[in-house]
């Protein structure tokens, strides 16, 4: 995606960056994950040292010794179904995630004439 300047600054200082996800990533790019495509991970506030231990425990017990952690700002963990209802809300166009911090935020700046 390119974006265009059209003279406007944007700061993302949303509360949603502050929380995510950390995954393993494998020196070749990869992300750790189950058969089913489900990324191991773990849910933490960006800089999180218990919880980026925690998730470098979970790897070691696979006898990976690799890689590194990644955080992914504003992501969060959702079940099978969770992803279905996504699935399903996108395909009606409604924005996907009903917990999207930035969607909701967006919804308020409008309501009040920001």
């Amino acid at each position: 995606m390119k974006l265009k300047n059209i003279g406007r600054t944007f700061v993302n200082d949303s509360p949603s960056d502050k929380f995510g996800l950390y995954c393993w990533q494998m020196p070749n790019g990869a992300y750790i994950q189950d058969e089913n495509g489900n990324f191991l991970n773990i849910p933490a506030e960006i800089g999180d040292q218990k919880k980026i231990s925690a998730l470098k425990r979970a790897v070691e017990n696979f006898n990976i010794r690799e890689g590194h952690e990644v955080f992914f700002p504003g992501h969060r963990q959702i079940d099978d179904e969770e992803y279905e209802n996504q699935r399903e809300r996108m395909r009606n166009g409604l924005v996907p995630d009903t917990e999207d911090i930035g969607s909701l935020l967006d919804d308020v700046r409008a309501r009040d004439g920001f």
